[in-house]
């Protein structure tokens, strides 16, 4: 029943289903209402940033991401710029963050919402009875995910995001040709454990190899 009414709620594209905000939004609540949970919605956010630049919004940092990658940067030029510029990066709860990375600009430049699309029920969350982190983790989900158009929350057009995954993927690639791996990994992608999750590869001194589950921390197969 509680799958049931998330996915009844998901039908209106601008409730927020929970978690920290993506950067340069903010989740709106209710606070008169009995339940404020119950009336989170996404908006963008007007709160202004900080660091030595002119871009005094989170809204305008972003675009600025957007152009730059769109022109050919890579991530690691767009989160060294951030750095050197002191734009502080979100903030959430648990593990603040103080730098930029490029793994986060990238998981930026991807999302969507960005450019007025969100994706309900892409990831399940589950637990595995055998995994020794009694840990909850994502997993790509079985039924298809719910689009939820959400034109409002657009902070760069649909041409502009297009250009910026384009130009991020023709990035990757060449340098990817560029660079001779140390060690081919023959099984790597290929096997998964009982658990549905994909083994990782791992060496001792540079000599031995072996595959494990991520869940099973210290038990190599």
């Amino acid at each position: 029943r509680t799958g049931e009414g998330s996915w009844a709620k998901a039908k209106d594209a601008y409730h927020w289903m929970g978690g920290p905000a993506p950067y340069g939004y903010n989740v709106r609540r209710d606070a008169t209402a009995v339940r404020p949970s119950k009336t989170a919605h996404l908006v963008k956010s007007t709160e202004a940033t900080t660091g030595n630049t002119r871009l005094k919004s989170q809204v305008a940092v972003m675009q600025h991401m957007y152009k730059m990658i769109a022109e050919g940067a890579s991530c690691r030029d767009v989160s060294d710029l951030q750095n050197q510029l002191r734009v502080p990066p979100q903030q959430r709860k648990q593990r603040p963050a103080t730098r930029w990375t490029p793994g986060r600009i990238r998981n930026i430049i991807v999302n969507e919402l960005y450019m007025g699309m969100h994706y309900y029920g892409r990831r399940k969350i589950y637990r595995d009875p055998d995994d020794l982190r009694r840990k909850p983790h994502g997993r790509a989900a079985t039924e298809p995910p719910m689009p939820r158009p959400v034109p409002d929350l657009a902070i760069v057009d649909e041409k502009l995001w297009n250009r910026a995954i384009a130009a991020m993927k023709q990035n990757r690639s060449e340098s990817k040709s560029h660079v001779k791996p140390e060690r081919e990994y023959l099984l790597s992608g290929l096997i998964r454990c009982a658990c549905k999750r994909t083994f990782t590869s791992s060496t001792a001194h540079g000599v031995d190899v072996w595959y494990r589950c991520p869940g099973r921390r210290g038990k190599a197969y």
